[in-house]
Parts: C-alpha cells; sequence; structure tokens
C-alpha cells in the first residue's frame, strides 16, 4: 500500500513510501524503467523531495527518526530522533525550513542540516498534521482528537481552535497567499477556514 508520494522540484522524477518498507524513484521521463528503491526499516509515512532535489526526508509512525537519503547514491546521509512517531512532513514556503508532527509535537527545522529550531507541543493525543503560514508566523496542527488549532510559531500558543470534524485530522494546508487554511479528516470532509491576517507582500 502506497503511504506518500511526491514530486522533485520539475517534475522529473516521483517518489513513494509504502508498507513495504522500500522507497521507490520513478524516472518519468522513462515510464516503462524500474524504479530506483531504497531499502528502509519502517513502514513509510511520509516522503518529501528537499527543494535542492538532493534528498528525500522520510518519516515513519514504526520509529522516532526523521530519515534524509541521497537522491544519487540512495544511501541514509543523516537521521535525526524527534519526539514520537512521525505523521507528517512538509516543505515550508521559503523552502528553507521542513515542519514535521511527530507524536505530540510539531517541530520546525533547517532544510540544510535538519537542525531543530522551534518545537511546540500539542495537547491532542497526537497531532496528525501540520503546515505553516507562509510568513511563519502561525502555524496549525489537526490532532487525533479531532481538533484544529491555529498556534503563533514563536511560542506555540493556541489562538484558535475548533472541533467541526468528526475524526482525526490528517492534513493541513495554507493557501498560497496566507488568506485561509484547508483540513481533512476521517470524516472524509475538507473544510477551509479564513485567516484574517493580511497576506504576506511579495
Amino acid at each position: 500500500m502506497v503511504k506518500a508520494c511526491d514530486f522533485n522540484s520539475d517534475a522529473t522524477v516521483a517518489v513513494s513510501g509504502c508498507n513495504d518498507k522500500k522507497l521507490r524513484l520513478f524516472d518519468l521521463n522513462a515510464l516503462e524503467a524500474e524504479p530506483q528503491i531504497i531499502e528502509t526499516t519502517a513502514t513509510l509515512q511520509q516522503a518529501k523531495f528537499t527543494p535542492d532535489n538532493a534528498r528525500i526526508l522520510s518519516g515513519s509512525r514504526d520509529d522516532n527518526f526523521l530519515r534524509a537519503w541521497d537522491t544519487q547514491t540512495l544511501e541514509e546521509v543523516a537521521a535525526v530522533e524527534m519526539s514520537g512517531p512521525i505523521t507528517h512532513i512538509s516543505i515550508t514556503t521559503d523552502k528553507e525550513h521542513v515542519l514535521v508532527a511527530a507524536g505530540s509535537t510539531v517541530t520546525l527545522l533547517g532544510i540544510t542540516n535538519l537542525d531543530k529550531i522551534k518545537e511546540h507541543t500539542v495537547d491532542s493525543g497526537g497531532v496528525e498534521s501540520c503546515a505553516l503560514h507562509p510568513d511563519n508566523s502561525v502555524f496549525v496542527s489537526g490532532g487525533a482528537d479531532h481538533i484544529i488549532r491555529l498556534h503563533k510559531m514563536e511560542t506555540g500558543e493556541v489562538i484558535e481552535q475548533s472541533r467541526a470534524h468528526h475524526g482525526p485530522v490528517h492534513s493541513c494546508a495554507f493557501h498560497p497567499l496566507g488568506t485561509s487554511y484547508a483540513t481533512g479528516a476521517g470524516d472524509s470532509a475538507i473544510r477551509i477556514w479564513p485567516y484574517g491576517a493580511a497576506p504576506p507582500q511579495p
């Protein structure tokens, strides 16, 4: 079963992460070719290309490590221990950071060295998803407790919260202009929420 997929920056390569603990890299210019395979030690939950296409970041519900894989050698080049199993990875709009939901935490890391910049605990019984506003000022988290929370990035303080969904909130995303955010949950509903701050200037 495929649990994760992503395209590289020029859409020439796709990656999938599966229950068989394998990352597969597909050359989209040679669709008949066999994919390159990276063998991992855990069932894949998330897989994302870094903006420079040099690495793939992966995470699993089976362990607590954010792992980085070299796209040329297919070798593991970094592993950062998080505070729990990884449920969500997203690259931020500025392409300089990665946001990770792991256990009951949301962590912001630098994209180059995967150094932890901010880490906030969310009282949700487990964070299922998260997304950062384009100006990096706030983030939204989706919980196993069905609650959507909007937080200040600097402190982790909850600004707003809602229990409109009737299932774990598996996905969150901000509009590219930051004027709203969307959430998707186990109740098969997608909801769109306005965000009142002014959009970032180009």
